[in-house]
């Protein structure tokens, strides 16, 4: 069902991408003269830099400047500036990005028709100057109008991250969450370097959607095998299985770390996730306890057994002590350390009588017992 969800929303996405590159177009209409009791109004639309409005992303990365183009939209039907217009009146227009006044890269460009009239005039303004992903406004004497920003596929580094945003996609996809992960935090570390990059269409889905995806499902999938491991334990009791569950547990944590970028950072969700982790290691750690208990408890039945004598524990106790206490040379012990086998070896005479007893098998289950509770 989540993946059917993540299906949806991805297609919704790109369906979104190819409406709003297919339906773009930008103008608005100002009143730029008075002219008895109403106004000559001019239509003003992004353009390419010779006045034609279906400029392509690709024309519009190769230019210097961001251009505009006005053309009479008076409702009386004059199609033409007159020369006066141009150099009184619309010069006088002016265009703001917030309280920001963006100066002209040069004069009014008209543009002539066929029969030399002014049909349109360009206006320019230096790129570099200008946010593309906040609103223009163009204000004259008498009017005030705001153009909406620009579609994304005109900023200056859609291309680049849109790229990072496919490959990580596929990546997710691909039930590579990993990699999806390390690939999409691009965006979400560069965001901070350039303020255009959360204005992309896909920067929400990437960010949130996408990155959460991949820390769930690869929590998940990992979890899911750690139950099945501890499953299968209730089953064989064998210490083996329960190394599976503990090495699982190494690599969830592991994850974890390789997710700390998000995690851990001041983002929308990345306390949730943290406490989503934490509550999973507690649980996980809960139930390892539990399963070492079982483990302990189903290897040491011998101890309850009848024919457990006084001489058999007497013997198994003193050997410990033994084993314990065998040290190479004098040293300040900081802790219990885990017992070895081999220190047998260093007092034959007990490892003789455990084995010509046959309780040599017992005391080494005993001694691998005790191992994993020291450890633990």
């Amino acid at each position: 069902m989540k993946n059917s969800i993540l299906s949806g929303r991805i297609l919704l996405a790109v369906f979104a991408w190819f409406l709003a590159c297919s339906l773009f177009s930008q103008s608005a209409e100002l009143n730029y003269k008075e002219k008895g009791r109403g106004f000559l109004t001019v239509k003003i639309t992004f353009s390419n830099q010779n006045g034609a409005s279906g400029i392509t992303p690709e024309e519009f990365l190769g230019y210097e400047n961001i251009f505009f183009t006005l053309v009479p939209a008076t409702p009386d039907g004059k199609n033409y500036f007159k020369e006066s217009e141009v150099l009184e009146d619309l010069s006088l227009i002016k265009m703001k990005q917030g309280f920001l006044d963006i100066q002209p890269q040069a004069a009014l460009k008209p543009v002539l028709n066929t029969e030399q009239k002014i049909e349109k005039v360009i206006m320019s303004f230096p790129k570099r100057n200008v946010k593309l992903f906040v609103p223009f406004t163009f204000v004259s004497p008498f009017d005030t109008v705001v153009i909406s920003q620009l579609s994304d596929v005109y900023y200056n580094y859609y291309n680049k991250y849109k790229e990072i945003y496919v490959r990580g996609l596929n990546f997710s996809d691909n039930k590579k969450y990993i990699d999806a992960f390390n690939t999409l935090m691009v965006i979400v570390t560069d965001a901070t370097a350039y303020d255009e990059i959360p204005h992309y269409d896909f920067y929400k889905h990437a960010t949130e959607t996408l990155i959460e995806n991949s820390i769930e499902q690869q929590a998940d999938s990992l979890t899911n095998t750690f139950n099945q491991f501890s499953r299968q334990f209730g089953k064989d009791l064998l210490l083996p299985t329960l190394k599976k569950c503990d090495s699982v547990i190494k690599v969830i944590r592991k994850t974890y770390e390789d997710f700390g970028p998000y995690v851990k950072a001041d983002l929308k969700n990345s306390r949730i996730y943290r406490d989503k982790f934490t509550k999973l290691f507690d649980e996980l750690d809960a139930e390892m306890v539990r399963n070492y208990d079982t483990y302990n408890k189903s290897k040491m039945l011998f101890l309850e057994a009848k024919t457990y004598s006084n001489y058999q524990f007497s013997l198994f106790v003193d050997v410990l002590a033994q084993m314990i206490t065998h040290l190479d040379t004098l040293r300040l012990l900081k802790g219990i350390r885990p017992l070895d086998m081999a220190v047998l070896n260093k007092i034959p005479e007990k490892k003789k009588e455990l084995t010509n007893t046959g309780w040599y098998k017992e005391f080494e289950l005993l001694v691998g017992v005790i191992n994993q509770n020291i450890k633990n």
